[in-house]
């Protein structure tokens, strides 16, 4: 009795059948095949043999010369597109590098010349930048003057020490301050303000520094045939700057030093000294200083120092 097969088992037998025929580039089947890729028919992610079974003249030539031909045009697409997806990235990224420094280029331009524009002729009434240069149109303004201004606060050379009592445990802190030259006894004063957080200083400047003719007396000497006068210009100069710092002559020109300290203290001062030495002609202001235990510390009223 005859068997009847199906179109799938005859090509199935036909693998075995196929003549050997070689493969060229100029062979039906690659031509059809090169057809076939780039027009989409085959996307090139099927499997070889199910390709081969798809056209007769496929299975003109043995499976594994169809495969290895198959392969080889598929990679090589692959390969070209690539190439070229490659090469259209490159073109872009060179467009916008090159538009970019360009760009960049003709804003630095325009920067500087904006700011020279700025620099030289400065923001008219109506506060706009002029931004055509014209150096024939630029005016020359009249330097003015600027009021001296003389800082009242200053910072002190001082040192702090911070330590426990060992009986009763309780905390100090110690502040060991150099006065300016020139400050005497009675010149100034310290007390403990922003809730015990902050020691405040203030000295009185001493006379060479508020007395200009007293500051000048050496060169208004007859020894030094007066060199300069109550109305030199230097003086006068001196006596307006003091005139920005007090209402009249007889009133004290004052600084005010603040030091912030490591705990919170009460705001009695327990002890201060005046210590004065001779070698070097400095003068400090030693304060010991109790932490906050309760809240009825006492206000330490009284400006009077022990001199030392």
């Amino acid at each position: 009795m005859a068997t009847i097969l199906t179109d799938s088992e005859i090509k199935e037998n036909l693998l075995d059948m196929a003549p050997n025929n070689r493969l060229t580039k100029d062979s039906k089947a690659v031509v059809l095949l090169r057809q076939k890729l780039a027009d989409g028919t085959i996307k090139g992610t099927e499997d070889p043999k199910q390709v081969w079974l798809s056209e007769p003249i496929f299975m003109e030539h043995k499976l594994n010369n169809f495969r290895t031909c198959y392969n080889n045009i598929r990679d090589k697409k692959v390969t070209r597109l690539l190439k070229v997806m490659f090469f259209i990235f490159f073109c872009i990224y060179l467009f916008l590098y090159f538009h970019i420094n360009f760009l960049t280029v003709i804003f630095l331009e325009k920067y500087n010349l904006n700011r020279m524009n700025t620099e030289q002729v400065g923001p008219g009434p109506n506060k706009k930048m002029k931004m055509d240069l014209d150096f024939d149109e630029i005016e020359e303004k009249p330097v003015t003057d600027r009021d001296v201004s003389i800082s009242k606060t200053f910072v002190p050379l001082y040192l702090i020490s911070q330590w426990q009592e060992p009986v009763t445990t309780t905390k100090r802190v110690t502040v060991a301050i150099i006065l300016p030259s020139g400050v005497g006894v009675g010149a100034f004063k310290v007390r403990v303000i922003e809730e015990g957080d902050v020691l405040e200083l203030t000295v009185n400047w001493p006379k060479p520094l508020v007395d200009i003719e007293f500051m000048h007396r050496k060169w208004m000497s007859q020894d030094e045939g007066k060199l300069v006068t109550s109305v030199s210009p230097k003086l006068l100069g001196f006596e307006k700057t003091l005139r920005q710092m007090r209402n009249n002559r007889s009133e004290t020109v004052s600084s005010v030093a603040r030091i912030g300290l490591p705990i919170t203290v009460q705001s009695h001062i327990e002890s201060k000294y005046n210590i004065a030495w001779k070698d070097d002609h400095s003068r400090m202001v030693y304060v010991d200083l109790k932490a906050v235990v309760d809240d009825y510390a006492t206000v330490n009223d009284t400006n009077d120092f022990d001199v030392v």
